[in-house]
Parts: structure tokens; C-alpha cells; sequence
């Protein structure tokens, strides 16, 4: 059976799973993401190398960025917490090892990954947001990755919701990121925590040497904590507003929630549903069903699999 090489590379950790052709991850593997270039190709041709020795019929490698990635080219442009910019990575493995390479944006393959493997499963159309320390997202549409002409297509993090409100990690005023990412779950917690010192929540937070985090927000809201679910459900809200101005634009089969922050938001998804139906202009968007990932850490994995198996 066909395997291939799915590689992560976030601006932390560097993780890598030999993935077989029904998409069964094989073995996974994770270090710490070298901070310098040439160090991180030097841990990319090890990875690789160990790969190829392992199987008799790897079909290729696929490799997720976190950055903005031109998809064509196998060329990274932008990535804040990478050491990566203008490296062509893609090409340099295809030439160094004669293997199939594809790399694209890590959020966008967490969504393929769904396409695939998760709640996407014989649909045509559909988007997909990651909710982690930021948003992300990935366009599916007639089956494959839409990139947009100049490879920035499915920022969602960054449309403006709620404008002149929080300032983003990316120069504006507020971005969906700012409002229902894990960021402002952290920065809403610490404003709870000060506001009701004697709270549940702010108990959690006495021994945590960072204070309140959105996990401890999220094991809260779990068990019932009216003021984390208050939270979430802020964050929900916000969700819900950004989602159904996605809709608006891009009518698709289905919206699918995953990322770190999935788990959580699947706490308040009704009042996601609500604010996005709230936001919706044609009355039968409100059907659209929205979905919580169940693929987890495996999403992006999974769909740089795909690009290796499927296109």
C-alpha cells in the first residue's frame, strides 16, 4: 500500500506522521522546531531520509506551514515564527530525494484534512475555520483548495468584525481573530478574574505561575463554571457573527470548527448557530449546518496526506 510523508511545521513544534493510502497514520513523531534555516532543513532531510528507509513505495511528502504559503511556486512568503521566508522547500526535496513534494498553509490542510477524512466526506463546497491562539481557515471548493489568485485566500482570522475594537497581531483594529480566537479567551479570562477576584475561576488561576489560561477556562466551562461559559459563550457570539458573513460570501454546503479551541466552542455552539443565523442575509442559510472537527491534532496531518494521494 502507498504511503506518504506528512509533515507540520509550526513556529514551536515540528511533528511528522508516515500516513498509508486509506489515510491510517502509520507512526508520528514530534521535536521542537529549529529556530534557524539551515538547521530546520537539516531535521527535514532526516525526517525524510528516515522515511524513505522505512517504506519501499513513499508516494510523496506533504508539508503544512505555519505561514502564508504560494502554493504553486512551494515557496513560503510569510511566516512570522518561521525561519522560512522565500525558502523553496517544496522543489529542494523533489531535487534532493525524487519525491513528489507539496506544501501549503497549515490551517488550509487541516481543512482538507477534513475533506477527506472528517466532516467533509463527499462534499463539493465548503469552509472550514481553525480556532486556536489565532484563526485560520481553508476554502473547499469543486473538491479542491481554493488559494485565491495571489495564495491569501481563507484568512478569516482577519476579517473585521468589530471595527476600531482590539488591535490584531497584524497591524488592524478588530479582526475576528481579536474576538474568538484563543487570545481573546485569555485576554477575557484575566478581565474576569480581576473583575470577581473570589471567583472559581480566579482560584484556578492563584498557583498557575501565568495566572488564568484559556485551558483552565475551558476544564471550568466543562464542569459547569457560569463565568468561563459566559466567556465562551462571548467568544461564540463573536464566532457566529464572523461565520455568517462568511456565509454571505460564500454559500457553502457546510461550515466545519476545528483547531485547539474546537472542543471548546462545541460547549456553545447553539449560541454560534444563533448569532450566525442573526448574520445570515438569505433566509435559508440559516439551515447550513455547522459541524465541530473530530480529527483534532490529526487534521493537518491528514491533509498533507491528500496532497500527496490526491492531486
Amino acid at each position: 500500500m502507498a504511503h506518504a510523508l506528512a509533515i507540520d511545521i509550526g513556529g514551536t513544534k515540528l511533528s511528522w506522521s508516515l500516513i498509508d493510502r486509506s489515510y491510517k497514520i502509520i507512526s508520528h513523531e514530534q521535536t521542537k522546531t529549529p529556530k534557524k534555516i539551515d538547521a530546520l532543513i537539516k531535521e527535514l532531510d532526516k525526517i525524510i531520509r528516515a522515511a524513505v528507509n522505512s517504506v519501499d513505495d513513499l508516494d510523496g511528502v506533504g508539508i503544512g506551514v505555519a505561514g502564508l504559503v504560494d502554493f504553486n511556486l512551494g515557496t513560503v512568503v510569510a511566516a512570522p515564527n518561521l525561519p522560512l521566508v522565500g525558502a523553496r522547500l517544496a522543489l529542494r526535496i523533489t531535487d534532493r530525494f525524487d519525491l513528489k513534494c507539496s506544501m501549503d498553509n497549515d490551517a488550509s490542510l487541516a481543512i482538507l484534512g477534513e475533506l477527506f477524512c472528517g466532516a467533509g466526506r463527499g462534499l463539493t463546497n465548503f469552509f472550514g475555520l481553525t480556532v486556536g491562539t489565532g484563526i485560520g481557515g481553508g476554502i473547499i471548493l469543486n473538491k479542491k483548495l481554493y488559494h485565491g489568485e495571489q495564495g491569501g485566500a481563507a484568512e478569516f482570522g482577519h476579517i473585521v468584525v468589530d471595527a476600531g475594537g482590539f488591535q490584531c497581531t497584524c497591524g488592524h483594529l478588530g479582526c475576528l481573530e481579536t474576538r474568538a480566537s484563543g487570545t481573546a479567551i485569555d485576554r477575557a479570562a484575566k478581565k474576569m478574574v480581576e473583575a470577581k477576584p473570589t471567583s472559581a475561576l480566579a482560584r484556578r488561576a492563584q498557583d498557575a505561575p501565568k495566572g488564568i489560561t484559556g485551558p483552565m477556562v475551558f476544564e471550568a466551562a466543562r464542569e459547569g463554571d457560569q463565568d468561563a461559559l459566559a466567556i465562551l459563550a462571548d467568544i461564540g457570539r463573536w464566532l457566529g457573527i464572523g461565520i455568517g458573513s462568511l456565509i454571505n460570501v460564500l454559500d457553502p454546503e457546510l461550515v466545519v470548527i476545528g483547531g485547539g479551541a474546537a472542543s471548546a466552542i462545541e460547549l456553545v455552539h447553539d449560541v454560534v448557530r444563533e448569532e450566525m443565523a442573526k448574520t445570515v442575509i438569505n433566509p435559508r442559510s440559516k439551515q447550513i449546518p455547522t459541524a465541530i472537527s473530530t480529527l483534532a491534532n490529526r487534521a493537518g496531518l491528514l491533509g498533507a496526506a491528500a496532497l500527496v494521494f490526491e492531486f
